[in-house]
C-alpha cells in the first residue's frame, strides 16, 4: 500500500501518501503524528501501522479509545494484519489502504527500503515494525546494547513517541534523512506498469515501443503512427503527460491527414543529469488530439526507467577550529553534505583523530542516537543535510601552561558508487582547568593573601576611661591579628595575647602606643603597625553627689531622713540651725533620721587640700491641726445578722475613740461590727487642744421569712383515664415572694404567677402538681394529686 484514504466523520475525503522510506506510520490526535485524526475518540497516539511488509501490520496504542476493522472491535498492543480496501474506523473517521504504485494499484514489489542501524545498512524485509524498531535502538558511545525486552504494547508506544522527539525542526536550508518529496519513484531501478491505452476509431494511434530503460542524459526514441480515420481532412496534434517537458522532444509536433491517411511522428526522451531525473519507473501517456475533431483523443501508454547516477558534494567543516574546556568538554562541527545523484545513496561518515585521543559522536539525520567514530545513512538527492558531529577529548589536563592540539579528519564516501572518498582536516584546541594566566593570577593571589594573612593588624586598641582623677587606674585593651609574635605597649611593657587587657594606674597624663609585629614584618619593617591612645589625669577634689532629704514639708513632731554621699573628701560637717557634727569618715556615705521642730536648713561641707565641696537642703515644719480625714461604715443598711465595716482616718488626734466600741483606735484604721438594731457610730478624735466628732448611721432590717401557701387544690381531682379533661388549680399564698410556680412530671412549669390565682389544664391520666413559693432563697411548695379512673364499660 502506497496511500490511506481518510473519510472525516463530516464527510471530507483526504489522501495520505505513506513514505516507502520510512515505513511505519504513527495515527493520533497529537500534532506530531504522520496521520493526525482530530477527533475526541482518538487518542493523542492511538496506532501504529508498519507497510514495510505485505499485509500491513496494525497495532492499537490507546485503550480508552475504540477502533474497529470492519466492523469488528480490535484489542490493543495486538498486531492486526490491513490488507489494501480494508475499512479501519477509529473515532467517526474512516481510513482506507490503497495498495501499489502503479497505475492499476498491483501489489508492491517484493523489494523494500533500508533501514540506517548502528552505522550499517540492515535490510528491514520480512521483519515489520517491531523487527526494525529493536534494530534502531542504539547504546552511548562506548557501551554495548544489551537485547531490549520489552512489551508489545510498549513498543507500539515507543514508536509512536521517538517521532516527535526524532523529527523536530531541522535547521534552516535542511531536511531529514528519508524524506523525498516529489520524486517520481523512490527506489533505483524499480519498474513501473505502462498507464493504460484509451483508443479511438477516428483518432488511430500506434506507438513501436512501449517501456525503455536508459541512464541520464541518453535519448530514448519511439515512433508513433497515426491515422485519421475520419471522413474529413484534419490536423493532429500529439503531447506527452507525465513526464518533465524539457526531457521531451517531439517531432514533428502537428501534422495534417487526409481521410485515411496516416503518417509517422519521432517522440525523443532524453533525462537531463540533474536530481530531478529521478531513478526509477516514469509512467507517461502520449495523447494525440485534433481541433477538428472536438472531444476526441487517443492516448497510448509507456513507461521511462531512468538508471540511477551518483554524484555528492561535501563543503567545508564549520568550525575547522575550535576549543574546548572544563566547563565546555565537547565542541560541534558541521559537515555539509549534498546528495547530487538522482537517487537515494548510501553515504558513510568518519571522524578520527592521529592520536585517537578524542571521542566523536556522529549524528545522522532523523536520528536521536549518536554513533562513535562511524555512522552509514541513506539520503535522498538534491536536499542539503549538516551532519553533526561532537567531539571530546577522553582526558584533559588539569594543570597546564600551555593548550593540547588534536588534528582529526572527517571522511565522507558514497558506498553505491566507486568514487573517492572526501576528506576534511579540523584542529580541535583543549584548555587545562589551569592555565597560564590562571597560574599567574593563583600566584598573585597567594602573595596576597600572604601579606593579608601575615601582616601585623591592631584590630582594636583602647583605654578606659580616657580622663582619670589623680591614683585611679585605667584599663588597656587590645586585639591583634592571630600571627603576631611580638606585641609591646610603652610604658607598660610586653604583653601577650591576641587579645586581653591590662590595669594601669598613671600618675600624670601620658599617652599608651601599642607596637605589633610578625615574621614578615620582621623582614618588611615597612609593614609594622602601630595605634596610641591618650588619657588625662586631673587632680582630686572633694564632691558631694547625694544631699537630700525624704521630705521636705511636715507637721510639728514627724520626722525625716537625710541622705549624703561625699568622696575625695578629708573632713565632712553636717550643720543644722548654727549647730555643726562632724561626720566620721566610715559615713561619708550615710543617712540620719532627724525630728526638726520648727523650719530647719541643713548644710554639708566636704573639705580637701585642693578644695571644698558645700550643698543645703531645707524642712519646713507646719504646726498640727486635727481633722477627720475620713470616716465611713460601709453597707448603710444590713440585715440582721450582717456586719459592717468601720474605716477611718484622722489627723492630728492623740486618741480616737468610735462609740458604742469600747476600744481606743489609732488615728486611722478599721475593723467590723454586727450591729443587732439600727444605730448611730460616733468616731471621737482629740488632741491637746481640741476635739472633735462625726456620726455615721446603719439600718438594720428584719431577717426575711419564707412565704406561706394558704391552699392549693385541684377541681376536680379525679378524672377519667384515657380521655382529656380539664382541672383548675387554684391557690393563695400570703407573704413576701419573689416568684409563684407550679410544675409537675407531665406539665411545662409555669412561673411568674400571682398570689391568688387559678389556671386550668388538661388531664387523661393521673399525675402531680407542685405549688412553690420563693421569697429569695427560701421558699415553701404544696402538692395535690389528681386520680385518673377506669372508664365505665358501655352497656351492649
Amino acid at each position: 500500500m502506497d496511500h490511506l484514504e481518510i473519510i472525516s466523520p463530516v464527510g471530507k475525503v483526504e489522501f495520505h501518501a505513506l513514505d516507502p522510506l520510512k515505513g511505519v506510520a504513527n495515527i493520533g490526535r497529537h500534532p506530531d503524528n504522520d496521520v493526525v485524526l482530530d477527533g475526541p475518540g482518538v487518542a493523542l497516539f492511538h496506532a501504529v501501522l508498519d507497510y514495510t511488509q505485505q499485509p500491513a501490520r496494525l497495532v492499537i496504542l490507546g485503550r480508552a479509545e475504540k477502533t474497529a476493522l470492519a466492523g469488528r472491535p480490535l484489542s490493543p498492543d495486538l498486531p492486526t494484519e490491513l490488507r489494501a480496501w480494508d475499512t479501519l474506523e477509529i473515532g467517526g473517521y474512516t481510513l482506507i489502504p490503497i495498495g501499489g504504485a502503479g497505475a492499476g494499484g498491483g501489489p508492491l514489489p517484493a523489494e523494500q527500503p533500508t533501514e540506517t542501524i548502528a552505522g550499517k545498512t540492515s535490510a528491514a524485509r520480512g521483519k515489520g515494525w517491531l523487527g526494525k524498531l529493536g534494530q534502531g535502538m542504539r547504546a552511548p558511545l562506548g557501551k554495548k546494547l544489551a537485547a531490549p525486552k520489552i512489551p508489545v504494547g510498549k513498543l507500539g508506544r515507543a514508536v509512536a513517541t521517538r517521532r516527535g522527539a526524532g523529527e523536530s525542526p531541522a535547521a534552516p536550508g535542511t531536511v531529514q534523512a528519508g524524506s523525498d518529496k516529489g520524486a517520481q519513484g523512490w527506489g533505483a531501478g524499480r519498474p513501473v506498469a505502462p498507464p493504460p491505452d484509451a483508443l479511438d476509431e477516428v483518432i488511430v494511434t500506434e506507438l513501436g515501443e512501449r517501456e525503455w530503460t536508459v541512464d541520464v542524459e541518453q535519448t530514448a526514441t519511439a515512433e508513433l503512427t497515426i491515422v485519421n480515420g475520419g471522413d474529413i481532412v484534419a490536423a493532429f496534434e500529439v503531447r506527452v503527460e507525465g513526464l518533465d517537458g524539457s526531457w521531451v522532444a517531439i517531432l514533428p509536433p502537428r501534422v495534417n491527414l487526409n481521410e485515411g491517411e496516416r503518417a509517422s511522428v519521432t517522440i525523443s526522451i532524453t533525462p537531463p543529469r540533474r536530481p530531478a531525473s529521478r531513478a526509477g519507473g516514469h509512467p507517461f501517456s502520449v495523447v494525440v488530439t485534433s481541433p477538428n475533431y472536438p472531444g476526441r483523443s487517443s492516448r497510448r501508454g509507456a513507461a521511462l526507467t531512468v538508471n540511477p547516477y551518483y554524484e555528492f558534494r561535501v563543503g567545508e567543516l564549520t568550525p575547522k577550529r575550535q576549543t574546548v574546556s572544563w566547563r565546555r568538554q565537547s565542541g560541534q562541527v558541521i559537515v555539509p553534505i549534498v546528495n547530487r545523484g538522482n537517487s537515494v545513496a548510501l553515504f558513510r561518515v568518519e571522524a578520527e583523530d592521529d592520536e585517537r585521543a578524542c571521542g566523536f559522536e556522529i549524528i545522522a539525520p532523523g536520528e536521536e542516537a549518536g554513533f562513535a567514530r562511524q555512522a552509514e545513512m541513506r539520503l535522498p538527492p538534491e536536499h542539503p543535510f549538516n551532519i553533526p558531529i561532537y567531539i571530546t577529548p577522553h582526558a584533559r589536563k588539569l594543570w597546564s601552561l600551555s593548550q593540547r592540539f588534536y588534528s582529526y579528519a572527517v571522511t565522507v564516501s558514497l558506498l553505491e558508487d566507486k568514487q573517492s572518498p572526501r576528506a576534511l582536516m579540523g584542529q580541535l584546541r583543549s584548555k587545562p582547568l589551569i592555565g597560564p594566566w590562571l597560574t599567574a593570577l593563583i600566584l598573585l593571589l597567594l602573595v596576597v593573601a600572604t601579606v593579608l594573612t601575615f601582616r601585623p593588624r591592631i584590630n582594636d586598641f583602647g583605654v578606659e576611661p580616657e580622663i582619670v582623677s589623680t591614683g585611679e587606674s585605667v584599663r588597656l585593651t587590645w586585639n591583634v591579628s592571630p600571627f603576631v609574635t611580638n606585641l609591646e605597649i610603652e610604658g607598660v611593657g610586653p604583653v601577650k595575647g591576641s587579645g586581653g587587657t591590662k590595669t594601669d594606674s598613671p600618675d600624670a597624663s601620658c599617652t599608651y602606643v601599642l607596637k605589633a609585629d610578625t615574621w614578615l614584618s620582621r623582614l618588611l619593617p615597612q609593614l609594622s603597625e602601630q595605634a596610641q591612645e591618650t588619657v588625662i589625669v586631673m587632680p582630686r577634689t572633694p564632691g558631694i553627689e547625694t544631699f537630700s532629704v525624704d521630705d521636705t514639708d511636715i507637721t510639728q513632731g514627724e520626722s525625716v531622713t537625710l541622705y549624703w554621699s561625699v568622696s575625695d573628701a578629708g573632713k565632712v560637717i553636717l550643720t543644722a540651725n548654727g549647730i555643726s557634727q562632724v561626720i566620721p569618715p566610715e559615713e561619708h556615705i550615710g543617712q540620719r533620721t532627724v525630728s526638726p521642730g520648727e523650719n530647719t536648713v541643713y548644710a554639708l561641707e566636704a573639705q580637701s587640700g585642693s578644695g571644698m565641696a558645700l550643698k543645703s537642703v531645707m524642712v519646713k515644719v507646719a504646726p498640727s491641726v486635727l481633722e477627720v480625714q475620713a470616716f465611713d461604715v460601709q453597707p448603710p443598711q444590713v440585715t440582721a445578722g450582717e456586719s459592717v465595716t468601720i474605716t477611718w482616718q484622722v489627723a492630728g488626734a492623740d486618741a480616737v475613740t468610735i462609740s458604742p466600741l469600747p476600744t481606743v483606735y489609732p488615728s486611722s484604721g478599721s475593723t467590723t461590727y454586727a450591729p443587732e438594731q439600727t444605730m448611730d457610730f460616733v468616731l471621737t478624735a482629740s488632741n491637746a487642744e481640741s476635739e472633735t466628732r462625726v456620726v455615721r448611721s446603719v439600718v438594720v432590717n428584719p431577717a426575711p421569712e419564707a412565704p406561706t401557701i394558704e391552699f392549693f387544690a385541684a377541681t376536680p381531682n379525679q378524672v377519667t383515664g384515657g380521655s382529656s379533661s380539664q382541672v383548675q388549680l387554684t391557690w393563695s399564698v400570703v407573704g413576701a415572694t419573689t416568684n409563684i410556680e407550679v410544675t409537675g412530671p407531665d406539665f411545662e412549669t409555669r412561673s411568674g404567677l400571682a398570689a391568688q390565682d387559678a389556671i386550668t389544664v388538661q388531664v387523661d391520666k393521673s399525675t402531680t402538681f407542685i405549688l412553690t413559693a420563693y421569697n429569695g432563697d427560701l421558699h415553701t411548695s404544696q402538692v395535690v394529686e389528681i386520680t385518673a379512673l377506669e372508664p365505665t364499660p358501655e352497656s351492649e
